[in-house]
C-alpha cells in the first residue's frame, strides 16, 4: 500500500508553496541563488522528517464508566471477610538511627551557637512551634476548616457511589466493603468530573494530594465494619490492608491528563 494521501502531501504542498513565495521576493530569489539547490531541498527534507518524527503527546486516561451491574442488591461485608492483602511490616531498626542525618547535624550546629546550648535551643524552639500551632493563619477555626473540607469530600464521595453503584443504600456508603472497593476509584473520578477542572487538560499533583488527604481523613473518621457492630476500622483498612499506599501511589510526581469529552 502507498503512503497516506493526506497529511504528508499536504505538508509537502505547504512547503512547496512557502518555497515559491520566498522565490517570488527579491531577497528570497537571491538567497536561493546563493544556496545550492541540493542543499536547499536536503534542509527542507530534514525539517519535514523532524516534524513527522516528533514524539506523540501522552495518552489520556481511559474514561470512567459505571459498574456493569449497578442494580445488583447490596450485601454488607465485614472487614474479616474481605479478600485484602495484609501489609503491616515492623519498623526497621535503621529508622531509629539518626546519627548521620542532615537534620541531626543542623540541630547540633544550632545548639553549639545557642547561648544556653541544647537545653536553650529546645526551650526556644518549643515556644516558637507552640505559638505557630496555636495561631493559624486562616481566619476560620481549625474545627470549622476540617468540617468544611470533610463535608465537601463526603459529598463528592456520595457522587462517586451514585455514579458507580446507585443500588447501594446511603447508610452503607462508609461500610468497609464499599470503601475498599470505591476508594481506589475516587481520585480519578474527581479528575474527570470536578466542575472547576472542566477547562483544564491536566490536574496538578498537589491538587490530587489535597483530595487524597481529605479522603484519608474521612476514611479514618467514618469507615465502619457492619459485621462487627459498626466498629470503626478505617485506620486498620488503610494500614494493615494497604489502602493508604494504594491511594498514595495514585498521586503522580507531576500531573494527570484528564480525558476530554
Amino acid at each position: 500500500m502507498g503512503a497516506s494521501p493526506h497529511e504528508p502531501r499536504m505538508l509537502a504542498s505547504t512547503s512547496s508553496l512557502s518555497h515559491t513565495m520566498r522565490l517570488n521576493t527579491v531577497p528570497g530569489l537571491h538567497a536561493a541563488n546563493r544556496e545550492p539547490q541540493a542543499l536547499f531541498y536536503a534542509r527542507q527534507r530534514i525539517a519535514e522528517e523532524e516534524l513527522f518524527d516528533a514524539p506523540a503527546p501522552p495518552q489520556p486516561l481511559p474514561p470512567l464508566v459505571p459498574s456493569s451491574n449497578p442494580t445488583t442488591a447490596y450485601v454488607p461485608v465485614s472487614l474479616a471477610n474481605l479478600n485484602l492483602k495484609s501489609a503491616a511490616p515492623e519498623v526497621p531498626a535503621a529508622a531509629f538511627d539518626v546519627s548521620k542525618t542532615k537534620l541531626s547535624a543542623s540541630i547540633k550546629a544550632q545548639a553549639a551557637r545557642h547561648a544556653n546550648g541544647m537545653a536553650g535551643l529546645v526551650e526556644d524552639t518549643s515556644k516558637a512551634i507552640t505559638a505557630f500551632v496555636n495561631n493559624p493563619t486562616d481566619r476560620a477555626s481549625p474545627s470549622v476548616i476540617s468540617q468544611r473540607l470533610g463535608l465537601r469530600c463526603m459529598r463528592r464521595w456520595t457522587n462517586c457511589i451514585h455514579f458507580h453503584s446507585p443500588n447501594i443504600p446511603e447508610s452503607a456508603y462508609w461500610h468497609v466493603g464499599v470503601v475498599a472497593e470505591f476508594a481506589p476509584k475516587f481520585l480519578m473520578f474527581l479528575v474527570q468530573f470536578t466542575a472547576h477542572m472542566q477547562e483544564c487538560k491536566t490536574i496538578k499533583s498537589r491538587t490530587l494530594l489535597g483530595w487524597f488527604g481529605h479522603l484519608v481523613h474521612c476514611i479514618i473518621k467514618y469507615t465502619r465494619d457492619p459485621g462487627q457492630n459498626n466498629k470503626p476500622c478505617g485506620v486498620l483498612l488503610l494500614t494493615k490492608h494497604n489502602l493508604f499506599n494504594t491511594l498514595r501511589s495514585q498521586v503522580p510526581q507531576y500531573s494527570v491528563t484528564r480525558v476530554q469529552p
